[in-house]
């Protein structure tokens, strides 16, 4: 009975429609514009309730229940520490003078941001699993994020000390730090992976980075993401995927058309009118910019604006109806675990939003 239970398979389902997602994000998108971008918090609240809502597991729905006004304020929140993050660099930055002393106010500032960055990620998840039900229970995150930003800090500056050799000890232990503190209702997920089972790949990946024109990172993603899932555990379920690095080019060949697409858009006005007919200085010595380049000048500007929003929004579009759907089909649950047992969680329900990872925007998903 036993060998029978650990051999069922099951999956999740997404179903969401390119149309509808695309009608959401273009609407977000338009909505944006007049509001300043304030309007955002409420459009990204929008697009998660629709596609956490198209997720299935077992014929059950999952829920978003975060709201706009939690992301506005925990935005709000982020900047009164990143606003005087941003003030006291500049200061200190100002106040030297030496050029070394300039090098060493610039690494401790990167060092800072870096540190800071990991630190709204850990936070944003910590809010998005929160606000995540499935069957009525919630999902969540413990940990302090302090300590995922100091880990996340260190393990980026070895590998740029080691020229990335070292990438797969940091990705494996920074997943490790996510999944081991990852909780539904009242437990735990569970994580054993280990640096060695990914070096080698890692190794090649390296190798023939150049070679491939950085196409071996995703066949390495692939290979990190099957090794990860399958040694996830949650209770009684493990996890498998067949996750393939021809797949995902699928996905990023649609990504690189787009981007394609879009430059020559904002390309336009350069086709138009040669804008480097004059150089700045001559521009500088006429005192203003003849009126010959005015109108290119001005649609370069907006279409480099609209360009660069479109672009946002398709890589989104392209996330959600071609990666996601991938990622479930190739992913299986296996084993049996006794949902009715698993009691809501203890953990304190969140007041408000991401917070940095809105002021740095990368609190997407």
């Amino acid at each position: 009975m036993a060998e029978t239970l650990a051999s069922v398979r099951t999956r999740f389902e997404y179903n969401g429609r390119t149309a509808q997602v695309t009608g959401i994000v273009i609407g977000n998108l338009l909505l944006s514009i007049p509001s300043l971008g304030f309007y955002r918090f409420w459009g990204k609240t929008r697009l998660r309730r629709y596609v956490w809502s198209h997720i299935e597991y077992l014929g059950e729905r999952v829920e978003y229940t975060g709201t706009g006004l939690e992301l506005f304020v925990g935005f709000l929140v982020g900047l009164a520490v990143l606003v005087p993050y941003a003030g006291i660099s500049a200061i200190v930055q100002s106040q030297v003078e030496s050029g070394n002393g300039q090098i060493i106010a610039q690494i401790i500032g990167l060092i800072i941001l870096f540190f800071l960055i990991h630190v709204a990620q850990y936070r944003a998840r910590r809010y998005r699993l929160n606000r995540t039900n499935w069957r009525g229970i919630r999902g969540g995150q413990t940990g302090a994020a302090w300590r995922y930003g100091l880990a996340g800090v260190s393990l980026m500056a070895l590998s740029i000390l080691t020229l990335g050799l070292t990438v797969p000890l940091s990705r494996t232990v920074l997943q490790n730090l996510r999944t081991s503190n990852t909780w539904f209702g009242d437990r735990c997920l569970s994580f054993e992976a280990r640096t060695g089972m990914l070096m080698p790949y890692w190794l090649l990946c390296w190798i023939l980075f150049v070679p491939s024109i950085g196409f071996s990172y995703l066949w390495y993603q692939a290979k990190e993401f099957r090794v990860f899932t399958a040694h996830t555990q949650f209770g009684g379920l493990s996890f498998e995927s067949d996750l393939t690095g021809a797949s995902l080019l699928r996905v990023v060949g649609l990504y690189l058309l787009s981007l394609i697409v879009i430059v020559i858009i904002i390309l336009i006005p350069y086709f138009w009118v040669d804008l480097t007919a004059l150089s700045p200085e001559q521009i500088k010595a006429a005192g203003e910019i003849p009126e010959e380049l005015v109108s290119p000048i001005i649609a370069s500007s907006i279409l480099t604006g609209v360009g660069l929003a479109l672009l946002g929004s398709v890589q989104r579009i392209i996330a959600l109806q071609s990666l996601l759907p991938l990622v479930f089909s190739r992913l299986a649950v296996i084993g049996t675990v006794d949902f009715e047992a698993i009691i809501q969680s203890q953990q304190e329900k969140l007041s408000r939003g991401e917070g940095l990872a809105d002021a740095f925007d990368v609190g997407e998903f």
